[in-house]
């Protein structure tokens, strides 16, 4: 049985372009071995994450055991990279 842990999700935006980052919604969904977190609005403190160059952190809960793979639903954002990693396991790096 799988315990809900909270996983930090650190988005680093491109900086590449004036307009690699957005102030749209974003979305996400975390996959595990055997199952999903479905799509999750991330719920930001301000408009201001997810912007050109910037890393933003967030935090989702949820109960998976090991990471292996994410979806982005998101409108006009240019990603660089992407880290996700349990509080309670070693680093998942995506």
């Amino acid at each position: 049985m799988f315990s809900v842990l909270p996983y930090q999700i650190q988005v680093f935006t491109s900086d590449e372009e004036m307009d690699s980052g957005t102030e749209s919604h974003v979305f996400i969904t975390l996959y595990g071995q055997e199952s999903d977190t479905g799509r999750r609005h991330l719920h930001l403190a301000d408009r201001k994450t997810f912007q050109t160059g910037q890393v933003s952190t967030l935090t989702e809960s949820a109960m998976l055991q090991l990471i292996k793979n994410l979806k982005w639903w998101f409108f006009t954002i240019i990603l660089n990279k992407t880290n996700v990693e349990a509080s309670d396991t070693e680093s998942d790096l995506l």
